[in-house]
Parts: C-alpha cells; structure tokens; sequence
C-alpha cells in the first residue's frame, strides 16, 4: 500500500504520525491490515502491534492486524510468539493463504 494511502493521526505532541501495514485487505467482512516479514522477532512484532493499538485506538476502526512471515522455524526451533495487545494473528504465509482462499 502506497504511503499517500495509509490512515494518520496526530498524536499528543501534534505531530502527524502514519500506521504502517504492508497490504490490506477484506476477509468475511472485515478489514484486515497485513505485516509481512521474512523471520519474526520480538521488536519487529511490538512496533506492528503498535501501529495495530493506534489504528483501533486513535482511529477507531474495528479490523483485524495480522504479522505474516516466511517460518516461524529458524535453524530447527520452532519460535515462541506471545500476542501482543493490538495484534490478533502472527502465522505463517501458507496458514495466512489458507485463510484468504
């Protein structure tokens, strides 16, 4: 999605700030916001589920975001992914393509 395109706020210090997704989409009704990374890490999960919490927060939307990688197996482990408060989904991009076909 095109920066021009992406919702804005001004947040408490009267700044603009962007939500920044990747892709956006409609599943059964409702919006959804898609994040798509190669390896999942921990802080790239807290800035996506940041960017979630404002754009259902400040914005008032109801819609689903959701971090898709590549593998959440690196190097044989499999990775421990907690949710964080704005982020309903991370998963894999084959579970992600069952779910939108």
């Amino acid at each position: 999605m095109k920066k021009k395109d992406k919702p804005k706020f001004t947040n408490t210090h009267g700044l603009e700030q962007l939500i920044d997704f990747d892709f956006s989409t409609e599943i059964n009704g409702t919006k959804v916001y898609i994040d798509v990374t190669t390896t999942y890490r921990s802080d790239r999960q807290k800035q996506k589920a940041y960017n979630a919490l404002m754009m259902k927060t400040k914005l008032n939307m109801d819609c689903k975001f959701y971090m898709v990688i590549k593998s959440l197996t690196e190097n044989g482990k499999q990775k421990t992914v907690n949710l964080l408060e704005g982020m309903d989904e991370v998963m894999e991009i084959n579970e992600f393509i069952n779910m939108i076909n």
